[in-house]
Formats: C-alpha cells, structure tokens, sequence
C-alpha cells in the first residue's frame, strides 16, 4: 500500500505510472524530484503538479519531451515566455499551438515551427499567415499547407503548377517594387557624374 505523503513511496509509484501524482500530498505535488519523475513517466501528470513547478521551465520541458499535451498545463507565463515555447518546438512544433496569442504572432517563433511542421501555420496570427517568408517555409515543410495562408496572400499566388515559384516571385517584388534590376539601383561612377 502506497503512503501519499512518503516522499520515497511516491517517488516508487510515479516512476512506474505518472498519473499516480495526482495522489500523492499537496506537498509532494510541490516537491521537484517527485514531479519530473512522474512527468519523465507521463508527460502530462504536470496537470497534477503544483502552481509553482508548472511555472518551471526545466519541469515543463521534461514534460513537453514526453508529451506535446503537458504543454497545456504549463503556467501562463511560461506559454508566453519565448525561449520556453521555442525549446518545446525543438521536442514537439506543434507545442506551438499551445504558446500565447501573442507568440503565435511572433515570427521568430512561427519560422521555428512551420520551418519542421508546416501545418501549425494554421494557428499563426493572421499577419503571419500573410507574410510571404513564413508560408513559404510552412510550404517546404508540407506542400499542403499553402491552404493556411491569408486569402489575400491566395490570391496573389493564384492557380499555378509551382506555388514556391510563385511565393519568390512575390517576395522578389516586395524587395524591389520598382524592378529587380540591379542596374536601376546602381551608384553613377565618377565619369558619369561628371557628363551630367
């Protein structure tokens, strides 16, 4: 019989099943070697730990690495913190989804996700899914998820057989709106300035 409030007793039963932490004492949900064994075992026992260790980044991510779920149960904070949510994208790009809405905005953060997993462009901000740059990575990565773009930006790549083609194109045109020839933006040489 396990005694919930036995540090060691504990430790033995999350280490075989995480779920067992939501047994254990209000202290021992506190207790940080008690947590990351139980969410090491099941990643989103973090449900189960206290306020404070699901606003620890180090528990969170032990968590994220064995489950994209436990994410959900991590602090406020820490889904808006933006080294946070970026390392869970290392373990799992979709943890994006659970980041803050102003992370999902952030286009750092968004690259970082749609460059693995292309389809999470589906939860970046709608500016993102208009930015040419991010959908064509999110695109690279799964050619399906063009469809996650603005419908603005839809209709500027239109019905064609090469959509990356097209998104280059694009972006080409946005660097030089009045041509992309390097001749229009060259510096006179000093025997022309002296024609004129």
């Amino acid at each position: 019989m396990t005694n919930w409030t036995c540090k060691d007793d504990v430790l033995r039963a999350v280490s075989l099943d995480g779920h067992a932490l939501e047994n254990a004492s209000e202290a021992l949900r506190g207790d940080k070697d008690v947590v990351l064994a139980a969410v090491k075992q099941k990643g989103w026992a973090l449900e189960y730990a206290s306020p404070a260790l699901r606003n620890d980044p180090e528990v969170v991510l032990a968590a994220v690495a064995v489950s994209i779920e436990a994410f959900d149960f991590a602090s406020d904070a820490l889904k808006n913190c933006k080294q946070t949510l970026l390392k869970a994208i290392e373990h799992w790009p979709s943890a994006f989804v659970f980041g803050s809405e102003a992370l999902r905005g952030d286009k750092e953060v968004v690259m970082a996700a749609v460059s693995i997993c292309g389809s999470t462009l589906e939860f970046a901000s709608e500016d993102l899914k208009n930015d040419k740059e991010v959908v064509l990575a999110a695109f690279r990565d799964d050619t399906s998820s063009i469809w996650n773009a603005s419908p603005e930006l839809l209709r500027q790549i239109g019905d064609t057989e090469d959509p990356e083609a097209k998104l280059l194109d694009l972006m080409s045109r946005d660097k030089h709106p009045h041509g992309s020839t390097a001749q229009a933006h060259q510096v006179p040489t000093e025997r022309e300035s002296a024609s004129t």
